[in-house]
């Protein structure tokens, strides 16, 4: 891909979804030390793109019927791997998303996340759901905002699998979430 697109036009992501799930449990995973051989694995992959193409990594609990293949408990997991893989990449990461369910209606669940204050790289929340709106995703901004001032906002995962007319309702919730958030 990288020598047929050009860089400025390129953007990859990995998709960390076993590790993030094994880590807490969900699945068994073929090695030990999940945290740190998983990092490990991932830095080697993201050392394989071409340094002025921008890369980026999406932390996921898996999305199968639009379920988690295990509830995350808080922010912890993906922090965790978050803060390891940011120091141990030999490569610069452009962006990480970190998957916020749409029933974290507590500060507790958000609090991991204050480890990533002052990162140079953009994180992600993916706290935009179609179920409850704007309401919804503001109260999660909100709560998100006490433990990590700055991020970007995002659906949990992605626009994949969904029907296609849903698509223009995410998009203005997003549009209306930024609005209101940089008022």
């Amino acid at each position: 891909m990288a020598e047929a697109i050009p860089a400025n036009e390129l953007a990859i992501q990995w998709d960390f979804c076993h590790e993030v799930v094994g880590q807490d449990g969900g699945i068994d995973l073929h090695f030990d030390n999940i945290m740190e051989n998983a990092t490990l694995r991932l830095c080697g992959l993201l050392d394989s793109v071409p340094a002025e193409v921008e890369a980026g990594v999406h932390m996921c609990y898996g999305d199968p019927g639009h379920k988690h293949v295990i509830e995350p408990k808080d922010t912890a997991t993906c922090t965790g791997f978050t803060t390891r893989i940011l120091a141990k990449s030999p490569r610069n990461v452009t962006w990480v998303h970190i998957p916020i369910p749409r029933g974290w209606k507590q500060p507790q669940y958000y609090e991991p996340l204050s480890k990533l204050q002052g990162m140079r790289t953009e994180i992600y929340l993916g706290l935009v759901h179609q179920t409850d709106g704007l309401e919804g995703t503001l109260e999660r901004v909100r709560l998100a905002q006490r433990s990590l001032p700055n991020f970007g906002i995002a659906t949990e995962c992605g626009f994949g699998r969904r029907p296609p007319e849903t698509v223009p309702q995410l998009l203005d919730i997003h549009r209306a979430a930024a609005n209101a958030v940089t008022a």
